[in-house]
């Protein structure tokens, strides 16, 4: 270590012979330049202006009675303990000394006993000290980081502590290393094995331009491995060979690459059409689907591990796809429409506005498909047709039949045919999402949000930053330093999926949360822990279908104005078929309403739109038309419908209308109901813990 001298800039010397640095000992570099430290005040200091004297270094001048007797530990010195033969330093001192003439004179103190508040005083947080590191361990000079390196380790440090331990392999070598590399090598011969029935790839010898002259883009690949369990609890090693298809250079166009799934709202509605009429249902699954789309234009990729081949040939040969292979960007559209055309063959037809809704009507037997990428749902009344379609599909895919579904996309489903009564959770999903961000043991809330809480919060801030000559935007997108603390956009991802799934109570309190992903609080992460803590009070909460009635209402409701920053209003619809909830959404209008009777007539125009899909889905599968029921709590909303060209309506657009056209069709008929049996009320506001639950046992209809 060498021994420097480091200036004091900040403050003028008393006159020009006084002393203008200390001696320090140079420890290493940070972003504001050097780091030393001064063993006389036990400092670290960071600082620019340094001079080096590299004919010193710290045992010259630092030399203690116990280094002399220990030769070995003689050029050793512990940077965070300071020495006990340290000698500590008084308050600064003058000692005049009397001189032969006039006024005594000052005597400046040697270096050694000046204080280092003398000598270094800055009013920039130049000198950093020492923090209180826990003596049991050994630290270095890395571990004093600036302000800016230790927020982003503290960053880290939380996501790596919400994250979960992997063990599974992250690269073909790591699983060639593991204990369980037999069973990797068998779930890797399994997915070549796949790749060679489905003819995936040409081996050919590397081309050097394509059909366009240009230079070819070799794209390589790698395995993804998982450790799976099956019904029954027993772990499955599974290997999928991924192309790394971001470096593909070609260009698509959105009808190349966009590929449709099946909506949830329509799955809910078909099971609920199989409930009602206690119709089988079949659940199946097609292994390596997108190897099964056929591919138009040419893609190379470089020979993956595990592929036999000699080291020369893997230098000088590459892979032709012929299939798409998972990974690459227009492999779900090829994978859609290989399916499409087969089932289309089979006698399975669909349209555009439902393209992965499969049925077959002959008479009154009837058959539905439902498809959501490789996963479907077949139900009918003709268990023989049913037969037969499986049979055809399975002479052309490889589909693995699971029977009656016990679980699809993370809902878990649990039928009593006998009483026709099917439950529909997501206790695993949700537990998951409880012990991923450290919440499975915390304390209980009987609501997903405190009454009128976000209301109430934003309206001070936006008072409190008025009255400071703050600007209402500034104040409501205020930054704070906590807002890496916590991981905000990951714990509303996955209450998204959960709250549009099978939890249509926590909706409201989802979409508020939802609004503050670009700049979240301290506050805000509350209301996500509030909703957390709900959710673990509420496991077993879930749909319950009945299939009690014949009828088709819908609930409309929306909150005037109750986003201060936008001015929007927030709107909300429940839709029941057989008295059993399919559909339900909580969302902000895209227009400022300008007044109550305004933000509830839109609401029932985007309702309107909404209950169009559910009737299009009975359509489909019973072929026979139902009008709904809607209803909502605003008599002038209402009345509005009836009046054409009054003064209320004139600033709305055309296409805000719409429930009026949709009414005259006969489709949907509407209805007043008072404010207390307004279900969608839960849709649009904080609840009260009575009202709330009232409404949420009415809405999941487990009564």
């Amino acid at each position: 270590m060498l021994v420097t001298v480091i200036r004091n800039l900040n403050e003028k010397p008393s006159d020009k012979f006084s002393q203008k640095g200390l001696r320090t000992i140079f420890v290493g570099y940070v972003f504001s330049g050097s780091l030393v430290y001064h063993p006389e005040s036990d400092t670290l200091i960071e600082s620019r202006h340094i001079r080096f004297n590299e004919n010193l270094v710290y045992g010259d001048l630092y030399k203690t009675p116990e280094s002399e007797s220990n030769s070995s530990d003689s050029g050793k010195f512990d940077l965070f303990e300071p020495d006990d033969n340290e000698v500590s330093h008084s308050e600064e001192e003058v000692v005049r000394v009397p001189g032969k003439r006039g006024r005594p004179r000052k005597r400046i103190l040697s270096e050694d006993d000046i204080p280092l508040s003398e000598l270094f005083q800055t009013k920039s947080k130049k000198c950093v000290r020492r923090p209180n590191y826990d003596l049991r361990f050994q630290h270095n000079s890395a571990a004093f980081m600036s302000q800016r390196e230790d927020e982003e380790a503290l960053d880290e440090a939380i996501y790596l502590m919400l994250a979960e331990v992997c063990a599974d392999p992250r690269s073909y070598a790591e699983a060639m290393a593991s204990p369980q590399r037999a069973k990797w090598e068998l779930a890797i011969k399994e997915e070549l094995d796949s790749m060679k029935e489905n003819c995936v790839w040409d081996i050919v010898d590397k081309p050097r331009v394509d059909k366009d002259g240009k230079r070819v883009n070799v794209i390589d690949s790698r395995w993804v491995f998982k450790v799976k369990k099956d019904t029954n609890g027993i772990d499955k090693f599974k290997a999928r060979l991924v192309i790394r298809g971001f470096k593909d250079r070609n260009e698509y166009e959105l009808k190349e690459t966009y590929a449709p799934v099946a909506r949830l709202y329509s799955v809910r509605t078909l099971l609920a059409i199989a409930n009602k009429y206690d119709l089988n249902i079949i659940q199946m699954d097609v292994k390596t689907a997108f190897l099964n789309g056929v591919l138009e234009r040419d893609i190379y990729m470089e020979i993956p591990d595990g592929v036999e081949l000699e080291l020369s040939d893997r230098k000088n040969k590459v892979c032709k796809l012929l299939r798409a292979i998972y990974g690459l960007r227009i492999s779900p559209k090829c994978w859609n429409r290989k399916f499409t055309g087969v089932a289309e063959s089979v006698g399975l037809k669909s349209d555009d506005k439902d393209p992965c809704l499969f049925t077959w009507h002959e008479g009154d037997r009837f058959i539905t498909l439902l498809l959501y990428v490789d996963d479907m749902l077949l139900t009918g009344n003709d268990n023989r047709k049913i037969d037969d379609i499986i049979q055809q599909l399975c002479q052309v895919f490889k589909i693995t039949i699971l029977g009656e579904p016990k679980e699809f996309l993370g809902v878990e489903i649990v039928r009593d045919r006998k009483n026709r009564v099917m439950y529909l959770h997501q206790k695993t999903y949700a537990g998951k999402i409880l012990k991923r961000f450290g919440m499975s043991e915390c304390k209980i809330v009987s609501t997903p949000m405190v009454t009128r809480q976000v209301r109430n919060r934003k309206l001070k801030d936006f008072i409190e930053g008025k009255s400071s000559g703050s600007s209402s935007e500034q104040v409501l997108t205020k930054q704070t330093n906590k807002q890496k603390l916590f991981p905000y956009r990951e714990a509303v991802g996955s209450l998204l999926y959960l709250t549009g799934a099978t939890r249509p109570d926590i909706s409201y309190a989802v979409n508020m949360i939802s609004r503050n992903q670009e700049n979240p609080t301290a506050d805000d992460w509350a209301e996500v822990k509030r909703i957390l803590r709900y959710l673990r009070g509420t496991l077993e909460k879930g749909l319950t279908f009945k299939g009690e009635n014949e009828e088709l209402t819908a609930y409309s409701d929306a909150s005037f104005k109750d986003c201060i920053v936008t001015g929007r209003s927030t709107a909300g619809f429940v839709i029941r078929m057989f008295g059993d909830t399919v559909h339900w959404r909580c969302m902000k209008q895209k227009v400022v309403a300008t007044s109550t009777c305004d933000a509830e007539y839109i609401a029932m125009g985007d309702t309107a739109k909404a209950v169009l899909a559910v009737q299009y889905i009975i359509e489909r599968v019973l072929q026979k038309d139902v009008c709904c029921k809607l209803n909502c709590d605003n008599r002038s909303a209402l009345d509005c419908i009836d009046t054409s060209g009054g003064p209320k309506l004139m600033h709305l657009s055309l296409k805000q209308h719409f429930i009026r056209s949709i009414r005259e069709t006969g489709q949907i008929e509407t209805s007043w109901v008072p404010s207390d049996e307004q279900w969608a009320d839960i849709m649009t506001k904080p609840l009260a813990l009575g009202t709330f639950e009232k409404l949420r046992t009415l809405i999941l209809n487990d009564n």
